[in-house]
């Protein structure tokens, strides 16, 4: 599991004063460019010459509000791989460990010429792997 803390600012927050339900996918994004970062170092999937790995799938589940100002640790699972694709799932917590929600994407491996899908490339399957639970 892969954990990073981050605060909510107050831009974050709709007009109600919570955050924004769609903000809960860009906080799972930059939890998942952290962890490539962590894992890879070396390798930027973002800008890599032959594959891109979209998200084809997504979903949260929304258990209790989060506020402006709240500090809030995602941790980041890798949930499954397949040949061409794998799925993570981001639980969104309150400093206290309370789940405040939980996000799953599933990525597929496309070609960069042609968007076609292809298999994960090796060192990526590699790491995925040892992150896997269990």
């Amino acid at each position: 599991m892969f954990e990073t803390i981050r605060r909510i600012d107050f831009y974050e927050a709709d007009a109600a004063g919570i955050l924004f339900f769609a903000n809960v996918y860009k906080i799972a994004h930059s939890a998942y460019e952290e962890f490539l970062e962590h894992i890879l170092p070396e390798k930027n999937f973002f800008n890599d010459e032959k594959i891109i790995l979209p998200i084809i799938h997504s979903e949260a589940d929304y258990h209790k509000i989060i506020l402006p100002g709240e500090k809030i640790k995602v941790c980041l699972t890798v949930k499954q791989i397949r040949e061409s694709a794998f799925s993570l799932e981001y639980e969104i917590k309150s400093e206290g460990d309370e789940l405040k929600v939980k996000v799953t994407t599933v990525h597929v491996a496309v070609q960069k010429t042609d968007f076609k899908k292809t298999s994960l490339p090796p060192v990526l399957r590699n790491v995925l792997l040892k992150h896997l639970p269990g």
